[in-house]
C-alpha cells in the first residue's frame, strides 16, 4: 500500500500530542487518552523541553510575553519568565511567525513546555502546552517525574534566555553579570536565595567534563550534552572504570538525572555514598543500569560483600545485625514497561538517613533501610562506571543534585 505524502506527516505530527491532537496539523480525529499515554506523552515532551512550568500571562506584545510562574518542574529557579512569541522582525513594518507557534492570550493561565528559540524560549502546537484548567492529569504526571518541582516564595527576578527579549524594555530586569558561556543572560537572585532550596544545581555543564575523573579519561567524553562512557573491542578497560564527580562527598540528597544505555550486556548505575578507593574503584551502593539480567532499577553494593541490597519492585530493611526484611511493592517485570534503555529515561535517587529511594520515570522502582553496623554509609562520593568486555556505551545528562538537611559536604 502506498503511503502519500500527506498522510505521512499526519502520521508523524500525531505522535507530538500528549492529550488531544488538534491545531497546527498535529493529528486528526481527536481522542482521548489513557492515563499512561498521557504521562507517556508528558516524560517525552519533558525531556525535549528546556523549561516546563505553570503560569499566568502577565504581558505581551508582536514578539515577547512574560509569565508569573505559578510551578516550576524545569528550568531555572524564577518568578517570572519571558518568552519569545515566536514572531521574527523582517523590517520595521512587516514580521512574520509559525502557524505552529503557540497563541498564548494574556491573563490566562497555562501549562508550557518550552523549547529553544535562536537564544531565547519559545513554545509551540502540539507540544504539551496548554491552558492550565485543561491540565489536571499533566500536572499529576509531572508531580510524579519532579515531586519537588520549584514553586516561586514572594517576588523573584525573572528568567531570562538570551537576545530575543529587548533590554529596552522597563518590563525586563537584566544582570550583566550573570551572562552564561552560551550568551544567555539569567534573572538575578535575591540575596541568599540557594539553588539546592529551589531543587538543586547542576553538577554537569553538558559541555565538558570539568569537575569530573576518571583514572583513564580515554574512555569517557561528552557526546549529546551528555557524559558519554564507552568501550569497543579494541578500547576495552582491564577493570571497571569510574568517572566521579570532584565537588566532594554527598550525605542526605536528592538526585535527579536522565540516562540512556546501548550495549547487550551493557552495565553501569550511579554510585552514591561511595568510597573511592585503589586504583579509582569505587565501593558502595549503586543505583543499577543494565540492559540485561534483574539488575535496573535495583540498589547494589558494588564491590561489596552484600550484593544486592534491594531488588527491583523490593523493599529491603535492614537491621543494626544484617537481617534483613524484604517485602514486595510491584511486580519486577511490570515496573520495565514502557522503559526503553535506548531513549533517555528520568532517574531519581532521594536519599535521608538510612531510608533509600530509587525512581525511574516517575515509578518507584526499589527502596531500601540500611542500619547494618559497619556496612551502611551515610556520606561519600558520586561516580558513574563502565564495566569490562562486551562493547557498551552508556550517557547520563541534566545531572542536578539537591542537598537536604545540609547533611552534605
Amino acid at each position: 500500500m502506498k503511503t502519500t505524502l500527506p498522510a505521512l506527516l499526519l502520521f508523524v505530527f500525531s505522535l507530538l500530542s500528549t492529550e488531544y491532537a488538534a491545531a497546527c496539523g498535529c493529528g486528526g480525529v481527536p481522542r482521548p487518552l489513557s492515563d499512561e499515554e498521557v504521562r507517556a506523552g508528558i516524560v517525552r515532551e519533558f525531556d525535549e523541553s528546556v523549561a516546563v512550568f505553570s503560569g499566568e500571562v502577565v504581558w505581551r506584545d508582536t514578539y515577547n510575553l512574560k509569565f508569573k510562574v505559578t510551578k516550576l518542574w524545569k528550568g531555572e529557579p524564577a518568578g517570572e519568565i519571558v518568552m519569545s512569541t515566536g514572531a521574527v522582525k523582517i523590517d520595521e513594518t512587516y514580521s512574520r511567525s509559525s502557524s505552529c507557534d503557540y497563541g498564548f492570550k494574556a491573563s490566562e493561565k497555562y501549562l508550557v513546555f518550552a523549547r529553544s528559540f535562536e537564544a531565547g524560549l519559545v513554545a509551540y502546537e502540539c507540544t504539551g502546552t496548554k491552558l492550565l484548567a485543561d491540565s489536571e492529569r499533566d500536572v499529576t504526571a509531572l508531580d510524579d517525574l519532579n515531586p519537588t518541582a520549584y514553586q516561586p516564595q514572594g517576588p523573584l527576578a525573572f528568567l531570562l534566555h538570551g537576545s530575543s527579549v529587548s533590554v529596552n524594555n522597563p518590563n525586563v530586569l537584566i544582570s550583566r553579570s550573570t551572562r552564561t558561556r552560551d550568551g544567555n543572560y539569567f534573572a538575578r537572585e535575591p540575596t541568599g536565595t540557594k539553588r539546592d532550596d529551589a531543587g538543586g544545581k547542576l553538577i554537569f555543564d553538558g559541555r565538558t567534563l570539568d569537575g569530573w575523573s576518571a583514572p583513564d579519561m580515554s574512555y569517557f567524553s561528552v557526546e549529546d550534552g551528555a557524559i558519554t562512557g564507552t568501550t569497543t573491542r579494541q578500547h576495552n578497560p582491564p577493570e571497571n572504570q569510574f568517572i566521579v564527580w570532584q565537588g566532594g562527598t554527598v550525605g542526605d540528597f536528592e538526585l535527579r538525572f536522565k540516562f540512556r544505555i546501548f550495549g547487550a550486556k551493557a552495565n553501569s548505575g550511579m554510585q552514591f555514598r561511595s568510597q573511592l578507593r585503589e586504583r579509582g574503584l569505587v565501593h558502595g551502593y549503586q543505583a543499577d543500569i543494565a540492559t540485561s539480567g534483574p539488575y535496573l532499577g535495583g540498589i547494589w553494593d558494588e564491590y561489596g560483600t552484600r550484593k544486592s541490597l534491594a531488588a527491583r519492585g523490593e523493599k529491603t530493611v535492614i537491621d543494626e545485625n544484617g537481617k534483613r526484611t524484604s517485602t514486595r511493592f510491584a511486580d519486577a517485570e511490570a515496573l520495565l514497561r514502557g522503559i526503553n534503555l535506548e531513549a533517555w529515561n528520568a532517574y531519581h535517587i532521594i536519599a535521608r538517613g538510612p531510608h533509600i529511594t530509587l525512581k525511574i520515570n516517575g515509578e518507584v522502582t526499589a527502596e531500601l533501610i540500611d542500619r547494618e553496623r559497619g556496612k551502611s554509609a551515610a556520606s561519600g562520593v558520586l561516580a558513574m562506571p563502565i564495566i569490562p568486555g562486551e562493547p557498551m556505551r552508556v550517557q547520563y545528562k541534566d545531572i542536578r543534585l539537591k542537598t537536604l538537611r545540609g547533611m552534605s559536604k
